[in-house]
Formats: structure tokens, C-alpha cells, sequence
């Protein structure tokens, strides 16, 4: 069912934070905080453009986010964008979206005296929602915009790209493709370290390298990512939203690397991101820890898991649990004995304190330590008697003790009794060779 929203941008009036007073020279670029006095601020020109670019992630509205984007902005002497600061915003999805296009402002120049000045000011930007309109009628309203805009201009690419991104959120991935390949086409790839055709250039391959990727397309996501940062290399001229987006870039390439099974370069792309970019570090990580599951990397496991509780400090109980399970894996049986120890002191949970208690024994087996591991099992036994998975690590210890009989007899118990997963599929095995 879709939740009928109605939604729109409002580009309120200037606010201006300042600390300091000082007399600003001719050319002089003034502090983000210097309190700089003028006859007449910058005036945006063209709001309504940039609002229908920015529009209202559809992400953002489904999920019901609202609220300002503030952005601290220097407006040059002939009123254009020269770089900006994020000073609050109340979701990345908001801020991504105000930044993609925040640098097509422009602005009416400073004035004092009858001279014109640099001039940093504070653009807010309150994104709201209202229950009528639904999030795919604005992006149809978007692009329904962007087909006017291009009958009078049919060689605009950035029109073309944009037109192609909204398709993208609509899930058309074909009209996506095609629309930013029209983009490709049209764009005269001229002046590529200046000016912002080469830019688009880098945008619209960037783009598509996402297409692919959602498209499930590694290969082809792979090939034209790698052409996206390639060109991204030959601009000289990088604004700071551009640099925003490069490691975005790494990470998509990344993601189709991994899918290849070209682990080695997703490694590589993945810390890249991870080194480079604070804001997609978390999502990096967590890329590089399922493929470094999938190859069975340890040390890579358990390095994705120390940053990730960083990231993740809410989800704390299962990444130490996580990395004292595959701290038993790779070997380091004492190592992990601390992090259970740590889920058994903050979990409340019977089946997660079961577990717990479970794995102890196992590293406790594992280091020859067998009247650790008993009393471990009958702890997870007194939390329930008829759970199956300390019947099957019951057996497991008398088996280490030499006793086959007994072993067997837990481990079809442990059957009996529904166990499940990875634990029944290696009960089932040890019954299959040692029972019969």
C-alpha cells in the first residue's frame, strides 16, 4: 500500500550567523564566520529551478523523514557558488539531495559602496511532508518538467541526466539508462578541467554504473564505474560536492567487483571509501564484511566487525557475538571467551544467553579445558531444559572425552528435539559416522 504524501521544498529567507566584524579587502575571501557589513546581501535568482532538481528523495518520504538543511554558502563577486558547509541537517538522505545541487544557485552579488564582495550566507532548506500527494506523483511531476525543458533544449544533458535519475526512483531502470546515455551523447565532453559539461560527463557515468547495479548487471556497472573514475581523475576543477561523490563512486564499483567474485579490487575500493569518506564508511564496512563472510576471510571478519561497533554501537550485542564466533573459527579460542562474556552481561534473552553460553563451551573444548565447557552447557541447560542445543553440545564434550555412546545418544536428543541450522546439519554427520 502507498502512503499518499504530499511534499514540497521551502526555500525560506536568508539567515546569517556571524562572529567577528572585520573590513573586507577587494578579493579578499572572507572566513565561513567573519561578519563582513554590506549595503545589499546576495538574492538567489533562480530558487524554482533548483527546487524542481532537488524535489524530495523518494527514500525520504517513505520513510517519513521532514526538517531543515541548512547549508553556509560563498558567493563569489559575480554571484556564483563557490563552496559550501553542511551546519545542520536532519538526515544524510536530505542533505545528499541538497548537495547534488547546490551549486547551481546563483546569486545577485554583495554590494558595499557600489563595489561587489564575496559573501558567505545561510540558505535553509525545510523539506515537508503533507498526507495527499504520493512520492512517485512528484517524481512524475519532476519529470513531466524536465520534458518541457527538454523540447526547448534537446541537447541539455544535465536535463537528460536529471529526467534519468528520476526514473531511477521510480524503479524504470531502462528509461533510466536511456535518458542518462542520452546524456552521454549529447554532452560535448569539451574543456574537460574546466567547466561543467566534463563534470556532467563524470555524473551521468557515475549514474549509470548505479543503474547497473540495482539492474544486477556487475559486469557492465563494473566497466562504466571504472570509466566514472577515470574521468573524475582528468577534472581539475572540484567543487566540494563533487569530491562528495568519488567515493560513492569507489564503493558502487566496489559492490560489482564483489559480485564478480574480483575480491582482491573489492577489497581495494571498499577501503578506500572506508579511509576517505565518514559518511559512507559505515555502509563500506558493512559491503566488505558479507564478502569477506563469503571468502571465509577472517581477519578481514574481524576488522569489519571492530569498526562496525563504532557504527553500529545499537547493534553492539550482535557484533559481539559475531566476532567471538569468529574468533573461535579462525583460532583464537581465549579471544573470544571476552565477548560472549559481554553478551551474557548485557542480554537479558534466554535463547541469545543459551548461545552464548553454548560457544563458551565450544572454545573452552577446543583449549582442552572439559570441566569449563560442562559447567558452560549446564548453564545453557538451566535456562531451558528442552532447548536442543545443549544436548548437542553436551555431546559434543563427551565425544572430546572419548565417550561415543553418550555422545550419540545427546546428539539424537538434539534431533529429536528440533534442532536446527548448522548445529543439526553436523549432528546429523556425526551421527552418520560415529553412531552407526
Amino acid at each position: 500500500m502507498i502512503i499518499q504524501l504530499k511534499f514540497q521544498v521551502l526555500f525560506l529567507g536568508f539567515l546569517f550567523l556571524f562572529t567577528g566584524i572585520q573590513a573586507q579587502k577587494e578579493g579578499e575571501t572572507p572566513g565561513i564566520n567573519d561578519f563582513v557589513v554590506v549595503d545589499e546581501e546576495p538574492q538567489v535568482l533562480n530558487l524554482r529551478e533548483v527546487q524542481e532538481m532537488i524535489g524530495y528523495p523518494a527514500e525520504a518520504v517513505n520513510e517519513n523523514i521532514q526538517g531543515y538543511v541548512v547549508v553556509r554558502t560563498l558567493v563569489d563577486e559575480e554571484g556564483k557558488y563557490m563552496q559550501h558547509k553542511v551546519l545542520r541537517s536532519v538526515s544524510p538522505i536530505l542533505t545528499s539531495a541538497v548537495e547534488t545541487h547546490i551549486h547551481k544557485l546563483r546569486f545577485t552579488p554583495a554590494l558595499v559602496g557600489g563595489d561587489v564582495l564575496k559573501f558567505w550566507v545561510n540558505v535553509p532548506f525545510n523539506f515537508r511532508l503533507t498526507d495527499t500527494t504520493s512520492a512517485d506523483t512528484r517524481i512524475r511531476q519532476v519529470i513531466t518538467s524536465l520534458d518541457e525543458k527538454l523540447k526547448e533544449s534537446p541537447n541539455d544533458y544535465e536535463a537528460y541526466l536529471q529526467r534519468g535519475l528520476q526514473y531511477k526512483e521510480l524503479g524504470e531502470f531502462e528509461k533510466s539508462r536511456q535518458d542518462i546515455d542520452k546524456s552521454l551523447a549529447v554532452n560535448p565532453q569539451k574543456n574537460k578541467k574546466k567547466g561543467d559539461n566534463y563534470i556532467y560527463l563524470y555524473y551521468a557515468q557515475l549514474s549509470k554504473g548505479k543503474v547497473y547495479n540495482l539492474e544486477k548487471k556487475w559486469t557492465e556497472a563494473r566497466d562504466i564505474l571504472h570509466q566514472a573514475i577515470a574521468t573524475a581523475a582528468e577534472v581539475k576543477n572540484r567543487d566540494s560536492v563533487f569530491l562528495t561523490t568519488i567515493p560513492n563512486a569507489y564503493l558502487e564499483r566496489g559492490i560489482a567487483y564483489a559480485n564478480l567474485k574480483e575480491t582482491h579490487k573489492a577489497y581495494k575500493d571498499f577501503d578506500y571509501v572506508i579511509a576517505n569518506d565518514e559518511e559512507s564508511k559505515c555502509f563500506a564496512l558493512a559491503f566488505k564484511y558479507d564478502l569477506s563472510i563469503r571468502q571465509k576471510d577472517y581477519p578481514a571478519i574481524l576488522s569489519c566487525l571492530e569498526e562496525l561497533l563504532i557504527c553500529e554501537p545499537d547493534n553492539e550485542l550482535s557484533i559481539f557475538f559475531n566476532r567471538g564466533y569468529y574468533k573461535i573459527l579462525s583460532g583464537q579460542y581465549e579471544n573470544a571467551l571476552p565477548d560472549f562474556e559481554m553478551v551474557l552481561d548485557k542480554s537479558a534473552s534466554p535463547l541469545i544467553r543459551i548461545a552464548a553460553n553454548n560457544q563458551m563451551a565450544k572454545a573452552y573444548m577446543k583449549m582442552g579445558k572439559f570441566e569449563e565447557a560442562k559447567a558452560k552447557i549446564d548453564e545453557a541447560s538451566n535456562i531451558n531444559v528442552l532447548h536442543p542445543q545443549p544436548l548437542f553440545y553436551r555431546g559434543l564434550l563427551l565425544l572430546e572425552q572419548g565417550d561415543k555412546e553418550g555422545a550419540c545418544k545427546q546428539f539424537q536428543n538434539a534431533l529429536n528435539f528440533g534442532l536446527e541450522g548448522d548445529d543439526k546439519d553436523e549432528a546429523e554427520k556425526l551421527v552418520g559416522e560415529s553412531c552407526r
